[in-house]
């Protein structure tokens, strides 16, 4: 959330990886900050598209360029500069100067880089850049509900469950403490929002909307992911029909700057934060993101002053590189886990992310969908269509919704407190994460906690892992109604009696709770967390204890053909364990990006004690193959890297 920015392309993320950022804009405009008096509008509303005789220029060098590439028209964005402004939690903010940026047309057979190759250069100009279009993917293989299938009946709301369930309160409970209030308005800048849709109809104002796209104020969806998102935020809940969203009561507005076809200008974007922040929105969800451009982040520094929490997607690209907007200051960048908790294989990680939440993965052993997240969505003009996406575009929302739940129980609170609130008491997920600890952000979100549930959560050992020695466990225990804790443990997975280690009447937020020495026990162990004494409300993990000197590698592991060809068949590894152990094998490019993770259960071929031979057909998680070059694999025992090796493809 305090992070820098730098230049270019913004892109919609929606299902699986997108593709490599490519520099691509609007013929014939161009984004143009100039410093201060060199441009004024004669105008009285001095908002929206004017001719050039309505500009007074105050430098020449500005007019003879103007000139010689005819510029024709030009877009403002404000009225005047304002330089403070009361923030809705006290305190006045300096409110960046949006005044003096223009978008500026001319001829589209022009070269646009040359165009504004010259206008950087003039001493009058502070920046100068295409308007760059943003371009979502669309999945080829997305379950469509509509006609084929019950949603009412449908379980596979687990994202829901998820920031709910690992609490210590059961599955809806949490509503109890908030539900949301029509008071609080969630700006979702996308494709717009099927506001007929039997369960966002109530909940969409669409007169505080906007088509920015086509320059009106219908800002009907004609794509399906500004529906899909806006579901997920706020469907219409404990209403019989459909899906529940995060927040139950919350006010959706409907900002449209992507068009049918999932294509958008950075004009559009910033009109749409100028809109969000003119409608006083308290959320502004934005499940879009790319390489960043110094126009969209002076109105992304403008909307944070009005103390809206900026909500976005961190990036579809299973990389470190920051995404933007989700890396500006004051953004909560969002990443996307699955069912288990564990990264999504698309998702962006890295010190930018501030947190996780539910997105959608592949699976094994069940249809895809099972896995992905179910939202509303928009067909051929119906009203009532639902649909499984998976992405950080629908990781967003989560954060978004669980924000608006958050504003509602604590209607002064500022943007930041909120986004503390979220990211303080998320659960820490590094345990089961172990190639990204500490690149999720602070772990995925728990709602209940954040609106100060009774919440006990174990964080480490990892449910069903392996640990050794002295164990740290790890985890939370606190809420409003909090007195006390007590951590036990047993043997096996269903234990009868029970060995107490800590009884506590201090809360814990992601500290050590208690410690457990493990020498002379062996096999399954089961931790019990209670809070308040309360049996019922324990959280139990089972994990197996494990040797801190074992399992290791008698030797270096072998593997050959090296180099070998993925066309032709597959490259063997072969390592010696001196005892039995769950193993992981990662293999990465060169430059450290994850192609794909193996796993071999304890006692199985591959984490057996003796020889094991396992095979890698050189390719990624999506089934693709490799390019030629040079890739790495390590292989990890027990959150430990026990060899490694470096493998050559060429094909």
């Amino acid at each position: 959330m305090l992070r820098k920015v730098t230049t270019s392309l913004l892109l919609i993320l929606l299902a699986l990886c997108v593709p490599a950022f490519a520099e691509d804009f609007v013929p014939g405009q161009m984004m143009v900050k100039f410093k201060s008096n060199v441009i004024s509008i004669k105008d009285s509303k001095a908002l929206g598209v004017f001719s050039m005789d309505k500009a007074e220029i105050m430098s020449g060098s500005i007019k003879a360029l103007n000139a010689k590439y005819k510029i024709s028209n030009i877009r403002t964005f404000a009225k005047k500069e304002r330089k403070l402004k009361k923030i809705r939690s006290g305190g006045d903010v300096e409110l960046p100067d949006l005044s003096q940026m223009f978008l500026l047309e001319f001829p589209k057979d022009m070269d646009v880089k040359s165009v504004v190759e010259e206008y950087k250069n003039d001493p009058s100009v502070e920046f100068a850049e295409p308007n760059y279009i943003m371009h979502i993917n669309t999945p080829n293989d997305t379950y469509y509900l509509s006609g084929n299938g019950d949603p009412d009946n449908d379980p596979n709301q687990w994202g829901l469950y998820k920031i709910w369930l690992t609490s210590t309160e059961s599955g809806t409970s949490g509503w109890n403490i908030c539900s949301g209030e029509s008071t609080i308005k969630v700006a979702v800048i996308d494709t717009g929002v099927n506001y007929n849709h039997l369960d966002l109809k109530t909940r969409v104002d669409s007169l505080e909307g906007y088509d920015f796209v086509n320059g009106d104020s219908d800002p009907m969806d004609d794509h399906g992911h500004g529906s899909h998102v806006s579901g997920i935020i706020g469907a219409d809940s404990n209403n019989g029909i459909g899906v529940a969203g995060v927040d139950w009561h919350c006010r959706i507005i409907p900002i449209k700057s992507f068009d049918s076809g999932g294509s958008g200008s950075d004009s559009d974007i910033i009109n749409g934060l100028i809109w969000a922040v003119s409608k006083e929105a308290d959320v502004i969800n934005m499940s879009f993101g790319g390489s960043g451009s110094n126009a969209i982040a002076i109105a992304i520094a403008y909307a944070a002053t009005s103390d809206a929490v900026l909500v976005a997607a961190a990036g579809n690209s299973n990389t470190s590189s920051p995404s933007y907007p989700a890396a500006y200051d004051h953004v909560l960048s969002v990443a996307a886990t699955d069912s288990d908790d564990r990264k999504a294989s698309y998702s962006n990680f890295g010190s930018t992310v501030d947190i996780s939440a539910p997105g959608g993965d592949n699976g094994p052993g069940a249809s895809y969908y099972t896995h992905w997240i179910l939202s509303t969505y928009k067909f051929v003009s119906t009203d009532h269509d639902y649909t499984w996406l998976q992405g950080t575009s629908m990781a967003a929302p989560f954060v978004s919704g669980l924000a608006a739940l958050i504003r509602a129980k604590y209607p002064s609170i500022s943007a930041e407190a909120v986004a503390h609130k979220i990211t303080d008491y998320a659960d820490n997920i590094d345990a089961y994460n172990t190639g990204y600890a500490g690149q999720l952000g602070k772990g995925r979100i728990n709602a209940l906690a954040s609106l100060g549930g009774l919440y006990g959560y174990i964080a480490y050992p990892a449910n069903n892992g392996t640990a050794y020695g002295v164990i740290h466990i790890l985890g939370s225990a606190t809420g409003d109604a909090f007195s006390k804790y007590v951590v036990e443990y047993g043997q096996g997975s269903s234990p009868t009696t029970w060995t107490t280690l800590e009884t506590s009447t201090a809360t814990v937020l992601n500290n050590v709770l208690a410690t457990l020495d493990s020498t002379g026990l062996d096999g399954i162990v089961t931790v019990r967390l209670t809070l308040n004494e309360i049996v019922s409300k324990a959280k139990i993990d089972t994990f197996r204890i494990g040797s801190g000197d074992s399992p290791l590698l008698t030797v270096r592991p072998q593997y050959g053909p090296n180099p070998f060809n993925p066309n032709k068949g597959s490259i063997m590894i072969k390592y010696d364990l001196n005892g039995n152990s769950d193993i992981y094998i990662y293999f990465f490019d060169i430059s450290g990006n994850l192609l794909c993770r193996k796993f071999y259960s304890s006692g199985s071929s591959g984490g057996n004690q003796g020889t094991n031979r396992v095979y890698w057909d050189g390719k990624n998680d999506y089934g693709e193959t490799v390019a030629n070059g040079v890739y790495l694999f390590r292989i990890a025992s027990e959150d430990r890297t026990i060899g490694k090796g470096k493998i050559i493809v060429l094909k």
